[in-house]
């Protein structure tokens, strides 16, 4: 029978993440991954480790100590190249209202220590002239980073079997076995695990995993439709986001609706999940890549498992992002595809220990995963191996997602 100190679940780039830290503090670290390393949604996000959309607290904070952390990891650590830069990020605006939203926005985010600024239409054509001349206004935030997500998992990978990782590609865990409470195997479709300490760390379908050891966990998959287009070198330099259209009495109510989406949502099974017309969950982006591409998406659908693509929500994406770029008129689309990411009702993830299963953790549920990744396993070193002594940010990471927030 197999062994393991440590099991991970899951080869997205948390579990990685989490391999490659802990495997540098303690030893028997192995990992498994039904399909391959990056298979589901890191290897087909958008490479975002930014810090303007997210909510202050948890979010800011866990995005920050990640860019650092990446800092590190691309100078000294990772043999590849994640396509790592950091040219800053511009969520832009066209209407009044927008641009009403858009101060609001950056007013709160520099009162919370937020590094960003208002800039005019002026100023985001100088950043980005192909953008459309109807941009009267923008939050940019020099820190915004963006990475290749997909190349960024594989060197997690890498770095984690260098300091002595097992990583297992096309084994599936299927069931986690506990006995006076306690984790003592895991099944799998290659053989039965014996181990102490069980990480879940397999997005969406974590749930399903963990009902196996009697554990009720609501995270629930979110589809989020794409497109790339054929090269178009140095149409754009970095990431671009739109903010939604709202109306002048949402400008004074409720202004965050034109540029936040962690968002908390009333309810606690699948049945409570929004469903809404795909043409009012798109939130437009559009992401430059270094072979010349451009990303564009997303629709943010709950459809179950169903990952195909729909004429409407393809649609619609141009739509958004023709309005932004007007030069994308010319281009040729080469590929469209959705991926399944892991939603929960308040936009956090679920970590740390499960208290009443002694050995089983959770590392899943992350809506923002490169924003998460690097963080999330520092806080795993450190309760691995420090628990008494964690430091305050490890703290108030594990404080802010623990499952027990949703009993």
């Amino acid at each position: 029978m197999k062994t393991a100190d440590v099991l991970i679940i899951g080869g997205g780039i948390v579990g990685t993440a989490i391999a490659a830290a802990l495997a540098e503090k303690v030893k028997g670290i192995v990992l498994i991954e039904k399909e391959g390393i990056a298979a589901q949604a890191s290897g087909s996000n958008y490479g975002m480790a930014w810090i303007q959309p997210r909510t202050p607290g948890f979010e800011v904070r866990t995005a920050s100590r990640s860019i650092e952390i990446y800092d590190d990891l691309v100078a000294n650590h990772f043999d590849l190249d994640i396509e790592y830069e950091k040219v800053g990020g511009l969520t832009v605006g066209f209407s009044p209202a927008q641009k009403k939203a858009i101060k609001w926005y950056c007013d709160n985010k520099k009162k919370a220590g937020i590094p960003v600024k208002m800039i005019d239409g002026k100023e985001v054509a100088e950043m980005e002239p192909n953008l459309s001349p109807d941009i009267t206004s923008a939050v940019y935030c020099k820190e915004d980073t963006q990475l290749n997500p997909y190349v960024t998992t594989m060197a997690f990978a890498g770095l984690a079997k260098r300091r002595g990782a097992e990583i297992i590609s096309g084994v599936e865990a299927y069931k986690i076995n506990i006995k006076n409470g306690k984790v003592y195997s895991v099944e799998t479709t290659g053989g039965v695990i014996e181990t102490q300490s069980v990480i879940i760390a397999n997005s969406y379908m974590s749930r399903q995993l963990a009902l196996t050891a009697e554990l009720e966990v609501p995270i629930f998959p979110q589809r989020l439709q794409s497109l790339v287009t054929e090269p178009m070198d140095k149409l754009l330099t970095r990431i671009i986001q739109g903010a939604r259209e709202l109306s002048d009495k949402d400008a004074e109510e409720h202004p965050e609706y034109a540029l936040e989406y962690d968002y908390a949502i009333s309810g606690t099974t699948e049945e409570d999940l929004p469903k809404m017309e795909v043409e009012r969950t798109i939130f437009a982006f559009l992401k430059p890549t270094v072979s010349g591409t451009i990303v564009l998406g997303t629709t943010s659908e709950f459809v179950g498992r169903d990952r195909r693509v729909t004429p409407r929500g393809l649609s619609g994406i141009m739509k958004e992002t023709l309005k932004i770029c007007p030069a994308l008129s010319t281009s040729k689309i080469i590929r469209a595809w959705a991926a399944l990411i892991p939603y929960t009702f308040d936009s956090k993830p679920i970590l740390g220990k499960v208290p009443e299963i002694s050995g089983l953790f959770m590392a899943a549920g992350h809506p923002h995963a490169c924003s998460h990744a690097p963080a999330v396993g520092e806080v795993f070193v450190e309760l691995f191996t420090k628990e008494n002594s964690m430091c305050e940010l490890s703290k108030f990471i594990l404080e802010e997602t623990s499952i027990t927030r949703f009993y």
